[in-house]
């Protein structure tokens, strides 16, 4: 009896090892709300919402920032006592700034502002459609700060023939030359533009800084919309594996919900796409 007894607990002992070496090998999920997903609220109303959830990381966006201060849109161009308030909200729900924009600056000033204002509230990413020599400066300002960027992508309309940026390979060869610019996938964009997302991941494989992600109801149709992950065409369970593979992780990268559809009560949709994350 005592024989059994014991190869039974040695038995169980390997079994938990086996289960714990399971869940430490399991790839983390960096979850986070950009909040154009609710542009249509404040982020200040929202802010119990998304510490409800669990949410963490925050992806800033030029959108409504509290009742406090009704016109007043996060970014910038806020003066020093609405970022003020802006600290205090983050500190108060425990939120951390992982990016901020969509933002292009068209001049080097506006690049400079976008810079000091990301360095003031730690935010070390900046999301951008830059091109051209503004990727020169995306790199010198890059450098003084020690704040890197992201190119982002919108879908192509079809009356926009030179826009580019929802290539993966064209932002691959565009961001090459430069140590601070990275790519931040839109899978929403991918689809809608005609890309299967997991292959636009695969071509972007040591470049990315930060995830978009949606799920779409339409594939190569510019009117497509987002629909709650993993009930569209978007496969985001292969994508994740392929997220997984390439340890996209375990390197910090925050797959950031972007849900962008009926922005003033999309609560619930929200939700599904924090636990799709959570549970695949």
């Amino acid at each position: 009896m005592k024989k059994i007894i014991t190869l039974l607990c040695a038995t169980a002992i390997l079994a938990g090892c086996a289960t714990s070496k399971k869940e430490q090998t399991k790839a983390p999920r960096n979850i986070g709300i950009a909040m154009y997903t609710f542009h249509k609220r404040t982020l200040e109303e929202m802010a119990p919402f998304m510490k409800d959830l669990g949410i963490k990381y925050i992806g800033l966006s030029r959108t409504p920032f509290s009742p406090k201060y009704p016109k007043v849109k996060t970014g910038h161009a806020m003066n020093a006592e609405q970022r003020a308030y802006l600290k205090k909200i983050v500190k108060d729900y425990g939120f951390e700034l992982k990016s901020y924009g969509v933002v292009t600056p068209k001049t080097e000033a506006d690049l400079k502002e976008m810079c000091e204002f990301a360095k003031e509230m730690s935010i070390p990413l900046i999301l951008t459609e830059a091109t051209g020599d503004m990727l020169k400066l995306c790199q010198k300002y890059g450098e003084k700060y020690d704040i890197d960027f992201a190119i982002h992508c919108h879908a192509v309309e079809p009356n926009k023939k030179w826009y580019e940026l929802y290539k993966p390979e064209y932002v691959k060869n565009l961001i090459a030359p430069y140590s601070r610019v990275y790519s931040c996938p839109d899978t929403g964009a991918w689809l809608l533009s005609g890309y299967d997302a997991t292959a636009g991941l695969k071509t972007l494989e040591g470049t990315v800084k930060m995830i978009h992600l949606k799920d779409s109801n339409r594939f190569n149709d510019y009117k497509g919309n987002s629909v709650p992950f993993g009930t569209g065409i978007g496969n985001l369970k292969k994508f994740l594996a392929e997220f997984d593979r390439q340890k996209l992780g375990e390197k910090g990268v925050c797959l950031m919900i972007e849900y962008e559809v009926n922005a003033d009560k999309n609560d619930e949709d929200v939700k599904k796409c924090v636990n799709f994350l959570r549970n695949n």
